[in-house]
């Protein structure tokens, strides 16, 4: 008879994840932690912008915007991007305010009105 080992992720009760890597669910739960403590800035910011979503709605952006976390970094600037081989900066432009908060409601499929 073989033993297997599966590490299961839960939030709120939830399975998130399930599997048989230890390094993966670690990872995976300090995402859904990430996600969850933008959260309140992502409510914040987007009500000042008129902005309304519901709480699942939210949710679905804080964990894209933790997925995506190390591109957030660079267009925040709070990281710095490698340089290509030829030496251009691979950073992406920056946006306005108003563009990271149009962004943000897009993805979580709101309409925003200007």
């Amino acid at each position: 008879m073989a033993v297997e080992v599966i590490y299961v992720v839960t939030r709120k009760g939830v399975r998130m994840l399930e599997t048989i890597s230890e390094a993966e669910a670690r990872a995976y739960d300090k995402m859904l932690d990430q996600a969850e403590a933008l959260s309140p800035l992502l409510t914040e910011v987007l009500t000042g912008a008129g902005v309304q979503l519901d709480e699942r709605a939210l949710e679905d952006v804080a964990i894209a915007l933790s997925k995506r976390r190390d591109d957030l970094l660079l267009a925040l600037g709070a990281k710095r991007s490698s340089k290509s081989d030829d030496g251009a900066d691979k950073r992406p432009e920056r946006k306005t305010k108003a563009a990271v908060v149009t962004s943000l409601a897009v993805a979580a499929g709101s309409d925003v009105a200007d």
